[in-house]
């Protein structure tokens, strides 16, 4: 609720998004192996950027964690089968922003709930769920200049699940947080 409601600048550090990431999907596996639900890395390379990491990091977590929630609840409705989170590091070079993508094999995203998931105390989960998360992950990535967003393959009876994109600029060391690279 704190990182949520207060306004504050990252503290920005040349880091590893890859290294950031992995560390973050090791505690996500954790909660995945309790529910039953695989969870895979492609830590691709990513050139050095400058991010917070530990705002990054708790930004992965909570989107990966939401992951595997999906994919516990699609392979449940399927009758056991799957349970998936494959994560993905990325850089896109046109652009020059890093980032993260997260796939699960969940119920998906209704299309008019892509946009309110990402509003304080908006919850699929029922009680289960703060409805935190999301939210406060959006603001971690719009305090870096990025943003994050949803796109679902599928949902009903298709339980294809959805993939959050996670995307910053990458920041030059002769960059402030809120500038962008001119193409």
């Amino acid at each position: 609720m704190l990182t949520f409601g207060k306004d504050r600048r990252p503290e920005l550090e040349r880091g590893d998004v890859a290294a950031t990431v992995a560390d973050a999907v090791g505690l996500a596996r954790a909660r995945a192996a309790e529910v039953g639900v695989s969870v895979e890395l492609d830590a691709a390379a990513v050139p050095p950027a400058w991010f917070d990491a530990d705002a990054m990091h708790r930004a992965v977590l909570n989107v990966a964690l939401n992951a595997v929630d999906a994919a516990a609840e699609g392979r449940d409705a399927r009758g056991g089968s799957g349970g998936l989170v494959r994560i993905a590091t990325a850089h896109w070079p046109e652009s020059d922003y890093v980032g993260v993508n997260i796939a699960d094999d969940g119920p998906g995203v209704p299309p008019h709930r892509a946009e309110a998931i990402f509003e304080p105390f908006e919850s699929g989960k029922g009680s289960k769920g703060t409805g935190l998360g999301l939210a406060v992950s959006r603001k971690i990535l719009r305090e870096h200049g990025g943003d994050i967003t949803v796109e679902s393959r599928g949902v009903g009876e298709d339980h294809r699940g959805a993939t959050f994109h996670l995307a910053w600029p990458r920041h030059d060391d002769d960059r402030s947080i809120g500038e962008t690279r001119a193409d």
